[in-house]
């Protein structure tokens, strides 16, 4: 991203992910079989289809399922709600495939249901969103599938706006246990004790947001953590968690950047400016339309 080379990212999760605490193990990944049936229940069908139709707009997109019953589930919902895309599987040929590229290319279709087809080796540089759609203890896979997106695009889609970010809607916790898709990742077999597990977080008592175990203080709403809370994590009584809400997950790169503007802003009410001047003049110092979930 430093270099320009590939573009920043926008992550959301959901709150009604499947409780996996609940799945056996099949290999080194969660039992399939399980995954299925909490996926394709219709209020977690209806969750990914209505909130990939909020975020959509006119990105081009693809969408990662379990298998291909879970993926025609999710097709026909996508299709129902005016969405022109269509499924990508094993059984496509390469020229299929590469008919469904160009028809993206020219502005016809908008996106790809898929499962394992597409998660190496695909480079589409016009896609900028990406739904992980179900829970998965492979991290290898998870940054393999949302890596699809992010690339500096240089191709003009009829139709379609050029982003300067990907966005990433992650309907399984995988952000929580593998890490942002900009973070530095190990993918080495042997990996250190320090590098397996989940990712240390806790959640803000204030406005809720995921924050790493090691702030002590919230990027989002500046709340400062007791040292109780950063012992213990213990996430809100309503918290994110709750079925149907969503939060963005801000990587390190974005909460830097916003500790930046609200230290500007500081700084000019501390100069006797009142909100609103302060909230312009880092606006046009910084030339960026500040959004209220940065809670500066």
């Amino acid at each position: 991203i430093e270099l320009g080379r590939t573009i920043s990212w926008r992550c959301f999760g959901f709150g009604n992910a499947a409780d996996t605490s609940t799945f056996s193990m099949s290999g080194d990944d969660y039992d399939m079989a399980q995954v299925e049936e909490a996926v394709t229940k219709k209020a977690a069908i209806n969750l990914v289809a209505d909130q990939l139709l909020q975020q959509v707009g006119d990105r081009i997109f693809c969408l990662f399922a379990v298998n291909t019953r879970h993926g025609d589930m999710l097709l026909e919902e996508l299709q129902l709600r005016g969405l022109n895309v269509e499924a990508q599987y094993g059984d496509k040929s390469f020229k299929q495939r590469k008919d469904q590229n160009d028809r993206m290319l020219s502005g016809e279709l908008q996106g790809l249901v898929t499962v394992q087809t597409v998660i190496a080796g695909w480079n589409f540089p016009p896609l900028s969103l990406v739904a992980f759609t179900y829970s998965t203890m492979s991290k290898s896979r998870f940054h393999q599938a949302i890596g699809r997106a992010g690339r500096k695009c240089k191709i003009d889609v009829p139709g379609r706006t050029t982003y300067d970010n990907a966005v990433l809607l992650d309907f399984g916790d995988n952000i929580k246990r593998h890490g942002f898709p900009d973070g530095k990742h190990n993918y080495s077999i042997a990996q250190s004790e320090e590098e397996e597990g989940e990712v240390n977080t806790k959640t803000c008592l204030n406005c809720g947001f995921l924050e790493l175990s090691t702030a002590k203080s919230c990027s989002h709403c500046g709340h400062i953590f007791t040292r109780a809370q950063k012992e213990t994590g213990d996430p809100p009584e309503e918290s994110w968690e709750d079925e149907g809400q969503v939060v963005e997950f801000f990587g390190p790169r974005q909460r830097s950047a916003i500790a930046a503007l609200r230290a500007m802003k500081q700084m000019y009410y501390q100069r006797g400016r009142s909100l609103d001047d302060c909230q312009k003049m880092v606006e046009a110092a910084k030339n960026v339309a500040i959004a209220p979930e940065w809670h500066l």
